[in-house]
């Protein structure tokens, strides 16, 4: 890292200054709340479908698919319907229609006769709206904050969601043994209603919509706009393939080694728990951290992912698998609000939406092999020898993206001072 002394004033207290400003605020109190929620979601949902009369682990794993499968269908979609349209409006409509998701999900699962495919049809339902809210996500940031703000105010909305992931997750078992799952789903309902109202009166800068052509015209700009920043393509191919690796590990190895080796359940909720709370500390990290060469940096830390399965592979005491869980969870993140900085920088406004959605494409469409492949592959060589096999893995594919040149230059290259399809 390459500290710029002339910014070091711009440190965490300016950062947390953002959250003086109202329409920011209105922005990060939106996604905490909704995502506070939605920690009671899988938990509730869990519990709620494996205790209905056509409940079983198939049943959990094909809604769960469904909701996945229509995210990753509908990503490239959502990038343009953000382009076109106002940001804040299609977050609005995002998080409303996901509140009614859940709100039917929540009825249904209480009626407990339900046909799957309902359960499914609901599923999917929340999968698209992910799907539309997260590029224009992306892009609304931009609409909110300053350019020179960019990076505290992705630090801090990282900071914010990580918190209220952790606290959703950790309360979300409480209130499906008080409440019931049914109930639960319902007070996730009711969140995404409330940030939609908070987003609904969020004030946002007017910006350009260049969507005025076909769909088909409009995914092909998106696709010209990501491919042609050859630094953009090959830090989110890195990070897929690093996120499917610690998926898999997190997923399934991990905790068949806890079992086996570590002490069980106990030992590796500590390990979950270091990870969290990585997050939230990479978070603040990257809140101060200054860079001239963001890029660079990102591809860096990414390789500190590696450390789990290395960690796990090689048999490690359970004080060291905790460390590196800590480590990985910090790299994740200050790996995401350079990367999402660096984007928004370099990428114009009116295009941003549908960039940011090849990026999310991208970086989540491995996860699923991974976890997929993780079982059978422990089954045939070994869980060890898997898990150094994927960490070994992310390390790789790290060494080959150093080798990019624009990734080593590691800077950002404004929009104004390039055509949009020129490579950075």
């Amino acid at each position: 890292m390459m500290p710029d002394h002339s910014q070091k004033s711009r440190g965490t207290l300016s950062g947390l200054s953002l959250l003086r400003e109202p329409n920011f605020a209105r922005l990060f109190t939106a996604r905490f709340v909704s995502t506070l929620g939605n920690g009671f979601g899988p938990v509730a949902l869990s519990f709620g479908i494996l205790g209905m009369k056509e409940g079983s682990p198939w049943a959990l794993s094909l809604v769960l698919a469904c909701q996945t499968l229509s995210m990753l269908v509908f990503s490239l979609f959502g990038g343009v319907i953000a382009d076109r349209f106002s940001r804040a409006r299609v977050m609005v409509v995002a998080q409303v229609t996901e509140g009614f998701s859940y709100g039917i999900t929540a009825l249904l699962i209480f009626a407990g006769n339900a046909p799957i495919w309902t359960l499914c049809a609901c599923s999917a339902l929340s999968g698209f709206c992910t799907a539309l809210f997260s590029p224009a996500y992306v892009g609304i940031v931009k609409e909110v904050v300053e350019e020179t703000e960019l990076q505290e105010a992705n630090a801090l909305m990282k900071v914010g969601i990580n918190v209220a992931s952790i606290l959703g997750l950790s309360l979300g078992g409480g209130a499906v043994a008080l409440f019931g799952a049914p109930t639960s789903l319902a007070i996730d309902s009711l969140t995404f209603f409330i940030s939609g109202l908070l987003i609904l009166c969020t004030r946002i800068r007017p910006m350009d919509r260049s969507g005025k052509g076909s769909l088909v015209q409009d995914l092909k700009e998106g696709a010209s706009g990501f491919f042609s920043r050859t630094w953009l393509w090959v830090l989110s191919i890195q990070y897929s393939i690093a996120f499917a690796c610690v998926s898999a590990t997190m997923g399934v190895l991990g905790p068949m080694l806890a079992k086996s080796e570590l002490g069980g359940p106990t030992s590796w909720s500590a390990i979950t728990a270091a990870q969290a709370v990585g997050t939230v500390g990479g978070a603040f990290v990257a809140l101060r951290v200054r860079s001239t060469r963001p890029i660079l940096v990102a591809a860096c830390v990414t390789c500190m992912m590696a450390a789990i399965p290395l960690a796990l592979g090689a048999g490690a005491p359970l004080a060291v698998v905790v460390l590196t869980a800590l480590a990985a969870g910090v790299a994740a993140d200050i790996f995401e609000v350079l990367f999402f900085s660096a984007l928004q920088q370099s990428v114009p406004a009116e295009l941003i939406s549908r960039v940011g959605s090849w990026d999310m494409l991208g970086s989540l469409s491995l996860a699923p092999l991974g976890v997929m492949i993780s079982g059978p592959t422990a089954a045939a060589f070994g869980v060890h020898r898997t898990l150094l096999t994927f960490g070994g893995v992310v390390v790789i594919i790290t060494v080959c993206v150093l080798l990019v040149p624009s990734v080593r230059s590691g800077r950002v290259q404004s929009p104004q001072s390039s055509s949009t399809l020129e490579s950075v």
